[in-house]
């Protein structure tokens, strides 16, 4: 029940949920996504999984999160010494171990484009990743890189 979209080809599936004030939880969704996981590996035999994405959008909204300018969110752009002050995208990654790669995106609302809520002032993506050398042969394996995405 809800919102949930499950995409399916032939070398991944996808499983999303799309909407404002959609997303149940990580309780939830993660019992939700632990299913899809566990029906891909008790239907399917001799499968790998060498590649994992797990990711959160939020549109941010000074109403609901009480930031009102994308600067708020404290950091910094500086470019030949000056602090930019208008609409900024900022993109980057960080390693967390063996596994996981965190890209984090701050935009302006300006640079998204789609349907945002009314009065949004920046975006926030966050995309956990797994590196080249990932590989996961049970549906364990592929929850517990999932848990330690989250945390990420």
């Amino acid at each position: 029940q809800g919102p949930n979209l499950i995409r399916i080809g032939e070398q991944a599936i996808s499983f999303h949920v799309a909407g404002e004030k959609k997303y149940p939880g990580w309780d939830k969704f993660r019992v939700q996504l632990n299913g899809v996981i566990e029906a891909l590996f008790s239907n399917l035999t001799n499968i790998s999984v060498n590649k994992i994405g797990l990711r959160y959008i939020n549109a941010i909204v000074q109403d609901r999160h009480f930031i009102k300018d994308i600067h708020d969110l404290e950091f910094e752009v500086s470019v030949g010494g000056k602090q930019l002050t208008g609409p900024v995208n900022l993109n980057f990654n960080v390693s967390e171990g063996a596994a996981h790669i965190v890209t984090t995106r701050l935009a302006h609302s300006s640079f998204v484009q789609g349907t945002l809520p009314a009065k949004t002032s920046a975006v926030i993506d966050v995309e956990v990743s797994t590196t080249n050398e990932f590989l996961a042969k049970n549906s364990s394996d592929v929850m517990s890189w999932i848990e330690k995405a989250h945390t990420l």
